[in-house]
């Protein structure tokens, strides 16, 4: 179907192609053209802006993104810039006295701590990444219209470059819209955007400060009865602060004495001045979420297919994690390597439960955060500290927090049902840390090398049985690698050749990994040489990853982790031969 925007067309005065042509350079958007250069497509972002928001917006950057920004070699780079507590990462205040503390450090993770910082910093890191790919952010340019070709799938989409007032036609075979709330890609798709808005007015300031606030270097909540202060630190006594005035009024402003007062009132009995304050605005709470995350060749991210409150800090990593579970499939169609009408499906179906659960929450969080009456602040005030009094409660806001228990539902892409292991199909892969079985016995984190090299990662875990023969059977290790080598298994048949150098890095769809608990015996090792050619060995040698993926030592189990990390397959070794059945449900041969 044929799909234009309202605006008047406007005759082009240059044409060309590109693979995937993203609007909005924001976080999202920069970070799947990141992606999507990573695996070897050719990209073009533009963003009317003539130069990034200088404004510092969506700051919170949680433990799931960090390890994702890990996998791509970014994650030092925003340690080095960000603000992070290995104590608190919240403290909630009532009165003068701390109610409850919310801590992270037990978050399963290779980073159990939330991180601060500005999002022209972080759009700044990820530009950088994408300036290595020799991708510039096309600025001053504007989409007006666009249109999807039936016959071809290809997306013609007309773009005013206001630098130089060329109007050109940009023909791709696909279009992200990463175009914010206001987004004109969906407006042009005619997607309703279904929803509310709160009706209360916020303030958002940041600014130095002078504080006598005992936990002055963590995230603090103050409770009064008239309205809820948060409190952000930054980098040099930088810090961001949000707080509620109250039901909507008509254009209201507030100006810098009114905050000032706000706080005061806010924090008695501690004192918190402003001295320099660099931003200071108001703003409404929107709650909004389309249904449909795409069509045909069309999707949408982030901002552009939902918006939440700023309670959790969940916005922008949801909207980097749209971005993750989208490029890969992406890679994958334009390839011809899956079968688009499955795969690319699976975006929506997935992201969506996801969405809408973050939306939920934290509209429970923030309305949570503007109780006034009275009897109802008291119950807020004591349950809070009843609820994270408790371990389990504790754990699982700090994980939802976090994001690292994400799972999605079943589809092609991910099965129902996991055998012989106490984790669920469709969850993040646990982290675990290995010891790779060679001479340099170097110890790697499975979060890392999953992201390396190949697109579908074999996990096999192996039971001294699964690598003993005897005089009646093969073993079940050498029956699978000579499985894996046989013509019409999923390994030999979904292969593929790179056609570009650009495609390089990811040359393998498969790899395949065995890991073991110590100790081996002089004569497994010698097999384990013999027959894993095709594989990497690992030893358990701390039980991390047994304990963590719920594994018996009885039961040999083997997973298949997809290109974002998530589980998506798991049966009993000896049945490996069902990896062709899963396999031929999304993917291709390749031409």
């Amino acid at each position: 179907m044929t799909k234009t925007s309202p605006t008047t067309p406007v005759p082009s005065q240059t044409e060309s192609e590109v693979d995937v042509l993203i609007i909005g350079a924001g976080p999202s958007g920069l970070f799947c053209a990141i992606n999507l250069a990573r695996y070897g497509l050719s990209v073009r972002i533009i963003d009317k802006l003539s130069e990034p928001s200088p404004y510092s917006r969506a700051m919170e950057i949680q433990a799931r993104t960090l390890e994702i920004f890990s996998q791509i070699d970014l994650a030092d780079a925003f340690l080095e810039r960000g603000v992070f507590s290995l104590g608190n990462e919240m403290n909630f205040y009532a009165k003068g006295k701390v109610l409850a503390q919310l801590r992270l450090t037990n978050v399963d993770s290779e980073y159990p701590f939330s991180m601060k910082l500005q999002q022209y910093e972080t759009e700044s890191l990820l530009t950088e990444r994408l300036n290595s790919y020799n991708i510039q952010v096309e600025r001053s340019s504007e989409l007006l219209h666009f249109h999807e070709h039936r016959d071809t799938g290809i997306i013609s989409s007309l773009v005013r470059h206001h630098k130089t007032g060329i109007v050109e036609t940009i023909n791709s075979r696909y279009l992200i819209g990463c175009d914010g709330a206001h987004s004109l890609v969906r407006k042009t798709l005619g997607f309703v955007f279904k929803g509310t808005s709160m009706n209360r007015d916020w303030a958002l300031c940041d600014s130095e400060i002078e504080s006598d606030i005992p936990s002055a270097h963590e995230p603090n909540i103050f409770y009064s009865p008239e309205g809820t202060l948060i409190m952000f630190p930054m980098r040099n006594k930088h810090w961001r602060l949000i707080t509620d005035l109250g039901p909507m009024q008509p254009s209201r402003k507030v100006s810098e004495k009114q905050f000032q007062d706000l706080v005061t009132r806010f924090c008695k009995p501690f004192s918190v001045k402003l001295t320099r304050i660099y931003w200071l605005n108001t703003f409404k709470i929107n709650e909004r979420i389309i249904r449909q995350f795409s069509q045909g060749n069309v999707f949408l991210c982030g901002d552009a297919a939902h918006i939440h409150s700023p309670a959790g800090g969940q916005g922008m990593n949801t909207a980097i994690q749209d971005a993750y579970n989208l490029a890969w499939k992406i890679a994958l169609a334009h390839k011809k390597l899956a079968k688009p009408d499955v795969i690319l499906k699976s975006y929506t179906q997935e992201r969506y439960p996801v969405a809408k659960q973050v939306l939920k929450t934290s509209s429970i969080m923030i309305r949570f955060m503007t109780l006034t009456s009275g009897t109802v602040q008291w119950v807020r005030q004591n349950t809070i500290p009843l609820i994270l009094s408790v371990p389990f409660a504790h754990q699982l806001i700090a994980d939802q927090l976090a994001e690292v228990k994400i799972q999605y539902v079943p589809t092609a892409l991910t099965g129902k049902h996991a055998q012989h292991t106490g984790i669920a199909l469709g969850s993040r892969a646990p982290d675990a840390r290995l010891t790779i079985f060679n001479d340099t016995k170097k110890i790697v984190r499975l979060q890392k090398f999953i992201a390396e090299t190949s697109y579908f990662h074999v996990l096999l875990w192996l039971t001294k049985k699964d690598i003993q023969a005897d005089i009646t059977r093969l073993s079940t290790l050498f029956a699978f690698e000579r499985y894996i080598n046989f013509s019409k298994s999923f390994y030999k048949k979904f292969q593929y050749s790179p056609k570009s150098e650009a495609e390089k890095a990811f040359s393998k769809l498969f790899q395949i990994h065995m890991i073991m608990s110590p100790p081996l015996a002089d004569e497994e090792e010698t097999d384990l040489h013999e027959i894993s050619d095709k594989s990497i060995l690992y030893l358990d040698h701390a039980n991390e990853f047994r304990k963590k993926y719920g594994l018996s030592k009885d039961h040999g189990v083997l997973f298949v982790i997809r290109p974002d990390g998530y589980i998506s397959y798991c049966c009993n070794i000896a049945e490996f031969q069902k990896l062709d059945n899963y396999f031929n449900g999304f993917l291709q041969p390749s031409c």
